[in-house]
C-alpha cells in the first residue's frame, strides 16, 4: 500500500467512494492509480499574495491559468514582465519585445512557427534572410507583382512588393 495525503473535504474517511468523489488533491501518489505520484490539487488554486483575490498565479477548476507579475523559466528559458509591457522570451531562439518606454523593436533568432505579428513597432531587423512567402502589405495595400523598365533600359522584376531581379 502506497502513502499519500488524500484532499476531501466533508468525505467520510470510511468510505473510498465518498473520498474518491470529494478528493479535491492528493500529493505523493494518486490513490486511484498509484502509478501516477506527484501533487494534484484541483482548482480553482490561488498561490502567492495576501489573500486569493491578489494572487499572482490562479488555475481555474478548466485548468486555465493566469500570472500576474513575472514568470521566469530556467536560466535561459522564458522571462515575462507586464509591469513595464516589455516582454522576452528565449525558446529555440529570441523574442524581444518593449513597448513605448524603452525601444519598439523585435529581435528575432531561430526558427519562429506560426509568423508574427507587430503592432506599434517602428520595424523588423534581421540578421539573416527574412522570408515573407506571401508577399508584403502596407496599410491595406498588397505589395506589387510585375516588371517595368528602367530609365537605364534594365528590366526590373517585382514581386510581392519587392525587386527580385534588376537585369
Amino acid at each position: 500500500m502506497s502513502t499519500y495525503i488524500d484532499i476531501c473535504p466533508g468525505a467520510n474517511p470510511a468510505s473510498p467512494s465518498d473520498r474518491t468523489a470529494k478528493r479535491i488533491g492528493w500529493i505523493s501518489s494518486n490513490p486511484d492509480n498509484p502509478s501516477e505520484t506527484g501533487m494534484y490539487l484541483k482548482g480553482p488554486l490561488a498561490i502567492g499574495g495576501t489573500s486569493t483575490s491578489n494572487a499572482p498565479i490562479k488555475a481555474d477548476s478548466s485548468g486555465n491559468v493566469t500570472i500576474n507579475g513575472t514568470l521566469r523559466i530556467g536560466t535561459s528559458g522564458m522571462w515575462l514582465d507586464n509591469g513595464a509591457g516589455s516582454y522576452t522570451i528565449i525558446h529555440g531562439g529570441v523574442v524581444t519585445v518593449t513597448d513605448s518606454n524603452g525601444t519598439s523593436a523585435v529581435d528575432i533568432t531561430g526558427n519562429v512557427a506560426g509568423g508574427i505579428t507587430l503592432y506599434n513597432g517602428r520595424g523588423i531587423y534581421a540578421t539573416g534572410v527574412v522570408r515573407a512567402d506571401q508577399g508584403f502589405n502596407y496599410n491595406g495595400y498588397a505589395g506589387a507583382t510585375g516588371t517595368f523598365t528602367s530609365a537605364d533600359g534594365k528590366t526590373v522584376t517585382v514581386r510581392g512588393g519587392i525587386i527580385t531581379s534588376i537585369a
